[in-house]
């Protein structure tokens, strides 16, 4: 051993260069993680997010409000406070305007995809044992929970139609979201990633309206396109030009008027 490693300056000049190369290691191991995160989903990375313009395909919705309550609680993995259930609800003097409905309950959509996305999340993920999309999957369920009582009606789970819908939206739009993001939010790693991925929807045309009266219920035909923040980092999704999706997502939308909120009751969607 030489005199300058034994000096107190060598011995911190050896750990800190062990830190960087235990850095380098614990990182390497979790991008090189992606792998076995889609073949254990069968779902390749450029596939996932082109399984996400099928999401709501159709679908019949029932789903459930039974948590009402306005406490805030934080999730296991960090110390960020979840939305109450109240603060997600759209209220049900929109069923007079179909058009801004419809905006609305798409604006839900895209806070549900991204919720869990922060810095805090991604530092957690990489330090775990977990591969991205398995620590997503953990993240995102109990928004997943908070977004499907505060937007669906009741006994969603009794409908097989609507547990496939549910589950598309939760794995193939919020879990693949959260896993793009993480894998993005470290541009020491990847000189790509100037910004971390996100996604969101936006109504392109609503097409025609259905309604009762009084309006506790309305009928909604129209039409959405996904957009992802294309060229900010090193992800790449196939059917997709420039960040905009290429097929159109056309959904036929029943949205019912409980208690003073609007519910969604039913929904079916074709890509065209």
């Amino acid at each position: 051993m030489s005199e300058f490693t034994k000096s107190p300056i060598g011995i911190f000049a050896v750990s800190m260069l062990v830190v960087v190369i235990a850095s380098g290691i614990a990182a390497e191991k979790y991008f090189n993680r992606d792998k076995a995160d889609n073949e254990a989903t069968n779902t390749p990375p450029q596939q996932e997010q082109q399984l996400a313009a099928s999401a709501i395909n159709e679908t019949v919705v029932e789903s459930s409000n039974n948590n009402t309550s306005a406490e805030q609680v934080s999730t296991p993995e960090s110390n960020e406070v979840l939305p109450s259930v109240e603060s997600l609800e759209i209220d049900a003097s929109l069923m007079s305007n179909p058009e801004e409905l419809e905006k609305a309950f798409i604006s839900r959509y895209t806070e549900w995809y991204n919720s869990g996305a922060t810095k805090e999340n991604a530092e957690a993920a990489i330090s775990s044992t977990e591969g991205p999309f398995a620590y997503a999957a953990k993240v995102a369920a109990p928004y997943d929970e908070r977004f499907i009582d505060a937007l669906f009606i009741d006994d969603w789970e009794s409908v097989p139609s609507l547990v496939e819908f549910a589950d598309r939206m939760k794995v193939n739009l919020h879990q693949t979201t959260l896993s793009y993001y993480f894998k993005t939010s470290f541009p020491n790693y990847y000189k790509e990633d100037v910004e971390p991925y996100k996604t969101w929807e936006k109504v392109i045309s609503v097409d025609s309206v259905k309604t009762n009266e009084p309006e506790s219920w309305v009928v909604i035909d129209a039409s959405q396109k996904l957009h992802y923040n294309e060229g900010k980092h090193h992800i790449h999704t196939d059917g997709y030009t420039d960040g905009v999706q290429s097929k159109t997502n056309h959904s036929t939308s029943m949205y019912k008027a409980i208690n003073g909120k609007v519910k969604l009751s039913s929904i079916s969607n074709i890509v065209k």
